[in-house]
Formats: structure tokens, sequence, C-alpha cells
């Protein structure tokens, strides 16, 4: 069962103008913002709505923008959201507020090294803005950068539905400040069962909260490693297991918990103060999210 009690959000460091008010998982109209949307682990805290949030968010733009007090400032976004609040759109029609499950797609571009005809499919082979797994589409906002330049001539322009994309995370490993862009999903003992999961294999941490993991403040890990399973079994019964979801290389694993906690895919902007090179993309998990508008080929 979700646990969706209302817990008092934390303090903010910086004065509320200094700083944009976050987005995810926030209820457009309810006051209310979801951890997991979606999720069996979802917690809910009291939070302004999502019409409002996006309206002063427009309001602190500028300010945010002269003084550099947000990392994650995105300029077109913001732009984009203060247009649609401040000079004529409405609040009702913020970018920055959740739209409605398969509303809007996001114009996007796939390059591939052979041109196909037809739609994405699942058995079709993939040539991917990443270097990915065996799963996901892959696609760029923009059709020619240092991204996706090196993945073919051929472009696929599409709208790309991710009405739900997954939060990304820049997680410290404790090793000098580098931090690894990850989504960091708890999972449970069901899950871990049906998809035999076994302790040996990477990209789980144990830790008390998924902040805690994000911040790298995990469990240390036993001598041996049947202490260690000890340790991991232990943990699981607790909600206390968390994979490291990489965003680049999504295995069957990887989509199965995804789609468990509600997720259908990522859209992943880089921050400015990213220490990984992952660039900005946008994942989708499933070719159904995917509408191809035109193709074309660039000169050599």
């Amino acid at each position: 069962m979700a646990d969706n009690k209302l817990v008092p959000q934390s303090k903010n460091k910086l004065p509320w103008y200094e700083q944009a008010l976050p987005m995810e998982g926030r209820a457009t109209f309810l006051p209310f913002q979801d951890t997991l949307p979606g999720s069996v682990m979802n917690q809910r805290s009291w939070a302004l709505p999502g019409i409002i949030a996006g309206a002063a968010n427009a309001i602190t733009a500028p300010g945010r923008a002269y003084s550099g007090s947000d990392p994650m400032f995105d300029p077109q976004e913001e732009a984009a959201n203060f247009a649609m609040n401040v000079m004529g759109g409405g609040m009702g029609a913020s970018r920055a507020a959740p739209a409605p499950a398969g509303a809007l797609g996001m114009n996007a571009f796939h390059r591939t090294a052979i041109p196909f005809e037809g739609n994405f499919a699942r058995n079709r082979p993939q040539s991917q803005n990443s270097f990915s797994g065996p799963e996901g589409f892959y696609f760029s906002r923009h059709s020619k950068d240092p991204t996706t330049d090196v993945f073919g001539r051929h472009v696929i322009q599409a709208d790309v539905k991710v009405t739900n994309p997954a939060p990304v995370s820049q997680v410290s490993f404790g090793i000098g400040n580098h931090t690894t862009p990850r989504a960091v999903l708890p999972i449970t003992p069901v899950w871990a069962k049906l998809n035999n999961i076994d302790p040996k294999q990477g990209g789980y941490v144990i830790a008390d909260s998924a902040a805690d993991a994000i911040a790298g403040n995990t469990a240390r890990r036993p001598n041996t490693y049947a202490e260690y399973e000890q340790q991991f079994y232990a943990a699981l019964k607790d909600k206390k297991v968390f994979k490291l979801v990489n965003p680049e290389i999504l295995t069957p694993d990887d989509v199965s918990l995804l789609k468990l906690h509600g997720y259908n895919g990522f859209e992943y902007k880089r921050p400015q103060t990213a220490t990984s090179s992952m660039p900005s993309q946008i994942v989708a998990l499933d070719p159904e999210q995917i509408v191809r508008k035109a193709a074309w080929t660039e000169p050599r």
C-alpha cells in the first residue's frame, strides 16, 4: 500500500524567490505533491498546486536568472513558462504544470546510421542517442548537436509522449565531488522474486531512504558474500534496497521496475553543475509512445 500520509516539507535554505518551486509530482489543481507518483512507495506532502507554483516560478525567473542562484535554470523552459503565465497564456496553460496523461508529445529527433521506413518497433535494430542497452527508444530535443551527430546522418523527427518521466538525481558515489545521473527506485520483495534478483548483481544499494541513497549514505558492505546476502534480504523486507537505474543503459529489469512505479520513460536535462558527461535526452519505453512525423538524410 502506498504511504499517502501528508508529511511536512523540509525548509529551503535559500529564500523562496531565489529558487524554483519543484514541479515533479505536483498536482495541477490540488494542494499536494507526490514523491513517486503512481508508485507503491509514494509519499504525499502539502504543496502549492501546480497552477500556482508555475505562476510563482514565472515571477521569480528573472531574479533567478540574474543571481545565478538556481543551478537547474533552463532558459528555454523558463522563457516559455514566463510567456504562458505572464504574457497572456494564463496559469492554466503553464508548461510547468503536469499535462493530462497522453495529452502532449515532445518534438524530438532520433539519428541512425541506416535509414528505415515505417514506425519504431521492438523487433527493429535500434540506433540510439547514447551508449544504450537493449531497451528504450532514445531521442534528442535537437536534430543536430554534438550528442546526436555521431549516431548517423539519417534523422527521424517524432512526437514522443513521456507523460510520467522518472526523476533523475545526481547520485554521489563518495569519490570526491563526482556524481552520476540515476533514477533511484525502491524495490519490493515481490518484484525481486519475480525478476530473480541476485544480490551479487550491481546497481543496488542499501539505504534508509532514497535521499540517503542519492547522497551516498549507504550501508557498509560486509566482508563476506554470505553476510552481505543476509544484510540484503533483511533490508529488502524493510524496503531499504534501491536500484540505481542508468537512463543510458536500460535492461528489461529496469523497464519492469520503472513501470511498477508508474513511469514510462525519462526526460533528462543535464544540469549545468553536473560532473557526469551524460547528455540531455528523452527516453521512451514503448514504441506506442512514438509518432513518427518526418525523416531526412543530412549531406555528408
